[in-house]
């Protein structure tokens, strides 16, 4: 043994100063440690999540003898870790066929990696796939950015992507890039929906499109986000974030929630509709549409504050500030409007006021109607508007309570707008209201009843039920009919038969109230049937009256003016109070079968008159009879033919050729031959061809 060898060394390392022994001694087992310690985490890493997983689900051990990590060895084993929750149970299994470490004592690359999800009952749930992936051991995260697939346990949900993260302790995936995702379902399983035949091909998937997606797997919770794009075989949905909510049984999924400038489009009818907001509940097959939702379907529009579409039956409910834009045809109440029949005139309409709401549109062009309600509901050929109904169509205007819209069916062939509660029709001053209307497109007819009333530009009523024909362009009232006409200063009337001077000009004007069973307005030809009763207003029980079985009044071209009038059936015409002699209210009738009147063109009074048949004039100077009077306005005279006969306190005429009553002097002459008798003295006798030359008081 050198010894002498052994103590040279001994005094070299004695030559060592203190600090640098100590220095030395420091990186030495620094060394050492790091060699170590790499050994012995990655493999105790291993090790433990090898013996947990094999003692809970016989998960095969991780390897032993990687090489330390910091040497990037490569695993000569598989890849098996386990996730449990706190009640002991197996949630989620990350595997692969190669690991291999990185740089950083948590970091692992696995190749082929297979995830699997588990339910609280243990079976399968959910598996993710990728070519390759970077697990970090401390974060129980598996990140990538290549490709990778996932899939539910049924594979009814299968989704795609580039880039993903998995975060093992709380179940959720999330993929960065290129994510599209098929979610495979049944035909319906919407109440009340019939089961697809045995043999029925499975409708086409639900396919989605996203920049981004995130996979709660415990809450069945999918988020995608950016771009986001959903199609399936009836409609097409964007927006900028979806989640869906996968169903807790039997795959698919039970809601889907949509945000962010959401836009559907229908592949069936071409409808669009937008909203904020919207919300597809798979049980009862239904969209539920808030944040300003707007719908289009061809030329229709429409906003509301909440829109619910049905898919199952294709209904559609708006509710709040219901606002509708759609063709006049479309909406099928042009039946109700007031723009073409016009009880007793035909004068162009007035401008009405411009309408308020321009939500819209800017223009309201003649063919587009508005609509606004509260509370819309269409399904099938069935259109319901509740609560504060308008109809703006130009000019026209229609309000109620509720309006119903039904379109001919097999079944039932006839196109109907039913307007209720309060109804209002408008324009301009045109107004007629109701409680209830309802219009025939197919015939062409609308019906007022339930309290109907009109008031136009210078007349007004009131009947059991009014009737408006579209393509005749007639009105009807029937049942307890009652006609107001308004006359303006100057204006005609046709009841005084009996005029005076002072009521031929700047009579103050005096408004004709006339009663019937019916009232029919058609080719600018009012006509009043049945127990006619027309007086001047206000009724006083002298003023100008009239009683008929029929009376038919004929209107000026243009404007409101009577030209002409008949009265048929026992015609009575009334003046004055019974009783008087004199003064203004003297009492003055005439009877007759038929009273034919024509009015003045520029005032509209009375100008001439002509009764037919039994006509019998009574005054209080005396009484005339004939088949036939002719009374002029003008001279304020009525000539009597037909066997006329007139009666005075002081004579009677007979078999007179004609007789002729001058009002203005209350005288009566005849036209020989004429018989006379002076009740003061025997009767004279006159000669057949004598001349009248004479009056008589």
């Amino acid at each position: 043994m050198n010894t002498n060898g052994h103590e040279s060394r001994k005094r070299g390392a004695r030559r060592l100063s203190a600090p640098l022994r100590s220095r030395a001694a420091v990186l030495f087992s620094s060394f050492v440690s790091i060699r170590v310690h790499s050994w012995l985490l990655l493999g105790c890493l291993f090790l433990t999540a090898s013996l947990h997983a094999a003692e809970k689900k016989k998960l095969p051990a991780a390897p032993t003898n990687a090489a330390p990590a910091n040497q990037g060895a490569t695993a000569s084993g598989g890849f098996k870790m386990g996730q449990y929750d706190a009640q002991n149970r197996l949630k989620s299994v990350i595997a692969g066929k190669g690991a291999k470490s990185g740089t950083n004592f948590n970091e692992v690359f696995i190749e082929e990696i297979h995830i699997e999800s588990y339910k609280d009952d243990g079976t399968l749930d959910f598996v993710a796939e990728a070519p390759k992936c970077q697990f970090n051991v401390s974060t129980r995260t598996a990140s990538s950015a290549g490709p990778m697939r996932a899939f539910t346990a049924d594979k009814r949900m299968q989704i795609e992507g580039t880039g993903f993260t998995f975060v093992q302790t709380n179940s959720t995936l999330v993929i960065s890039n290129d994510v599209h995702t098929t979610i495979r379902r049944d035909a319906t399983n919407a109440p009340g929906a019939k089961t697809p035949a045995t043999n029925a091909a499975p409708e086409k998937p639900l396919e989605i499109f996203a920049d981004h997606f995130q996979f709660d797997l415990p809450s069945k919770r999918v988020v995608y986000r950016d771009r986001v794009r959903a199609d399936d075989p009836q409609m097409t949905l964007t927006c900028g974030l979806l989640t869906v909510f996968l169903a807790e049984q039997g795959g698919g999924f039970d809601k889907i929630v949509a945000e962010e400038n959401v836009k559907v489009d229908s592949k069936t009818d071409g409808s669009h509709i937008e909203a904020a907001h919207g919300v597809y509940t798979r049980k009862d097959e239904q969209i539920e549409l808030t944040g300003q939702p707007k719908w289009r379907q061809g030329l229709r529009e429409g906003v509301a504050e909440k829109v619910v579409f049905h898919r199952t039956d294709r209904a559609l409910e708006a509710d709040g500030k219901v606002e509708l834009k759609l063709p006049r045809e479309a909406l099928g109440t042009n039946g109700f409007l007031l723009s073409g029949a016009a009880p007793t005139t035909n004068a162009p309409a007035k401008s009405a006021s411009k309408p308020v709401d321009k939500k819209l549109s800017a223009t309201n062009a003649p063919q587009i109607v508005l609509v606004y309600a509260d509370h819309l509901h269409s399904r099938s050929n069935l259109t319901v508007a509740r609560g504060s109904v308008r109809v703006l169509d130009a000019t026209n205007r229609l309000s109620c309570g509720k309006l119903t819209l039904r379109q001919a069916t097999k079944e039932s062939p006839e196109d109907l707008a039913v307007a209720e509660e309060n109804v209002v029709v408008e324009q301009g001053l045109k107004r007629v209201t109701a409680q209830k209307g309802v219009y025939n497109k197919t015939t062409g007819i609308a019906v007022f009843d339930q309290q109907p009333e009109w008031k136009l530009e210078q007349s007004e009523g009131r009947a059991d039920t009014l009737i408006f024909e579209v393509t005749t362009n007639a009105f009807t009232a029937r049942g307890h009919a009652l006609v107001r006409l308004l006359r303006n200063r100057g204006g005609g009337s046709l009841l005084p038969v009996f005029p005076t001077k002072t009521n031929a000009t700047n009579r103050v004007a005096q408004p004709v109230e006339i009663f019937s069973d019916t009232f029919e307005v058609r080719d600018r030809r009012a006509r009043f049937t049945g127990g006619v009763h027309a007086h001047e207003a206000p009724r006083t029980g002298a003023e100008p009256r009239l009683a008929c079985a029929e009376l038919v009044v004929n209107f000026s071209e243009k404007g409101n003016r009577a030209e002409s009038a008949v009265a048929k059936g026992g015609v009575l015409v009334e003046q004055g109070t019974p009783g008087a002699t004199n003064g203004p209210a003297v009492y003055q009738t005439m009877k007759a079968q038929t009273i034919n009147a024509r009015m003045a063109p520029l005032t509209g009074e009375l100008a001439e008159l002509i009764g037919t048949g039994g006509v019998v004039i009574e005054h209080p100077g005396g009484r005339a009879t004939g088949e036939q009077a002719n009374y002029l306005v003008a001279t304020d005279t009525m000539r009597l033919t037909g066997t006329p006969t007139a009666t005075t306190p002081q004579l009677e005429i007979t078999e007179a050729s004609a007789l002729i009553w001058d009002r203005a002097n209350n005288k009566f002459s005849a036209t020989a031959p004429y018989k006379m008798k002076l009740h003061s003295s025997p009767a004279k006798t006159h000669a057949t061809n004598s001349p009248a030359k004479k009056f008589f008081k």
